[in-house]
């Protein structure tokens, strides 16, 4: 996706760091997943698509790794984390959805891999800066 010369909004920047998180944590192994995101990525700026790839190299990842807990401690597993648990209810047959809401869902792809295995609607709420970010992906 090619950058626009639109004026940066601090509230839509937010949607960069959790599909960083996600597009990195896809570079661990397999068993060691907590999000398997192969889209998270592909949603990225080309910048971050650059340090997403260099984190193909265990040493480069868990220095990011680290690097992140230092400036927020918690922060990578915490939102893996209720990234899994949000992921696990909506595939638990035990539970029955009509339909999801996605509030604030800034590049998320949820909705995208929602669709790979079901019909289940899905709604995507966020400002407009981050819908048309998306659109320009899909």
């Amino acid at each position: 996706m090619k950058e626009t010369s639109r004026p940066r909004d601090p509230a839509a920047q937010t949607a960069f760091g959790p599909m960083v998180l996600s597009a990195i944590e896809h570079h661990e192994p397999q068993s060691r997943r907590l999000v398997d995101d192969d889209l998270a990525a592909s949603f990225l700026p080309a910048r971050l698509r650059l340090l997403v790839g260099l984190a193909r190299v265990g040493a480069l990842r868990q220095a990011a790794l680290r690097a992140m807990d230092r400036s927020g401690p918690g922060l990578w597993v915490s939102i893996l984390c209720r990234k899994r648990f949000i992921d696990e209810r909506l595939s638990d047959p035990i539970n029955e959805f009509d339909t999801v809401v996605v509030l604030g869902a800034g590049l998320d792809t949820r909705a995208y891999r929602i669709a790979q295995h079901s019909d289940l609607p899905v709604f995507e709420v966020d400002q407009q800066i981050n819908i048309d970010r998306k659109a320009a992906v899909v």
